[in-house]
């Protein structure tokens, strides 16, 4: 987060990931336990990446294991057929529950930003007529100026104030006078 190399970062985190895993299944880890030592890694990939990647990431990597407990002369670990399945069957288990996980934060994080610029436009908005109000100018107009001034400068600004609009109002009607000011 601190350069502009992140998602580099994750890519080369799982490929780090990814021979971790490799190495696991093809030595058996300590007393051939390795393939239970796989099971945190379907989450670390739907971390690293998003909840598409991370699923196709997933994927390859199950693959790829699938490749080598059947191709038993390329690995030195000796597993049982029967760890075997089940391995595979609660793999896919964590895989599929970890996408659902993550594709639900993902859905609630992109809810909760559609809520939260209503939220800013309509507090940066006049209601009546729909104009940016003073609040943008203070929180949202100054910083980008200042912040990119090629885009905001040279500038026309236009202010206007309706002489004794209240006769409009108190003669017309509230109703009226919203028309008027629209």
């Amino acid at each position: 987060h601190f350069h502009s190399y992140f998602r580099l970062s994750c890519y080369i985190n799982g490929l780090g990931v990814a021979a971790l895993m490799m190495g696991l299944v093809f030595s058996g880890g300590h007393e051939n336990t390795a393939l239970y030592w796989l099971y945190p890694f379907p989450l670390v990939y739907f971390i690293l990446f998003d909840y598409q990647k991370g699923l196709v990431a997933n994927l390859f990597i199950f693959s790829a294991i699938l490749y080598l407990l059947y191709q038993p002369d390329l690995i030195l670990a000796d597993y049982r057929i029967e760890e075997k399945s089940r391995f595979i069957a609660s793999y896919l288990v964590t895989i599929f529950l970890s996408f659902v996980t993550e594709y639900l934060r993902y859905r609630s994080h992109q809810e909760l930003s559609n809520i939260n610029y209503q939220r800013q436009k309509q507090a940066n908005t006049d209601p009546l007529t729909l104009l940016p109000n003073r609040r943008f100018l203070d929180s949202v107009f100054f910083v980008n100026a200042h912040r990119e001034p090629e885009h905001y400068f040279p500038m026309v600004v236009v202010m206007a104030d309706i002489d004794f609009f209240k006769r409009v109002n108190d003669t017309y009607g509230h109703d009226t006078g919203d028309h008027v000011l629209k």
